[in-house]
């Protein structure tokens, strides 16, 4: 007794069962085992080039181009609302125009309305622009 419960003898030493009975023929399972390592090489080569197709497959769904949006000056984009905003807000505010686009993908906005430049450079992935 272990831990206050008895011992149970498995029912594969008083009853014959496939696995116990295929395991007594020694020649045969060795032969078996031999032949299940020749598939599991063709098997593993099969996965791997299956694996190699798929990510041949999901390279091209998704390609490596730069979309990177751009723009030039004299652009009029909406830029993203930063800040607390409520839900039924605008995600875009704007329209703002393009003073200077930068080397780095950043630009150099002006508000239209007081003709005052944005004391920060704007990333063009927080802009799109914007068509009157």
């Amino acid at each position: 007794m272990v831990y206050r419960s008895e011992a149970v003898i498995p029912t594969e030493v008083g009853l014959l069962t496939l696995r116990t009975e295929v395991v007594k023929d020694a020649p045969l399972n060795e032969l078996q085992l031999s032949r299940n390592t020749d598939l599991l090489e063709e098997t593993r080569d099969m996965a791997l080039v299956h694996l190699v197709s798929y990510h041949q497959q999901a390279r091209s769904y998704y390609p490596k181009k730069d979309n990177a949006r751009r723009f030039n000056a004299g652009d009029w984009i909406l830029k993203v609302r930063t800040g607390n905003s409520s839900k039924l807000d605008s995600n875009w505010i704007g329209p703002y125009e393009v003073i200077k686009a930068l080397d780095s993908g950043a630009y150099i906005l002006k508000e239209l309305k007081t003709k005052k430049n944005l004391p920060n450079t704007w990333n063009a992935q927080h802009l799109k622009k914007y068509y009157v």
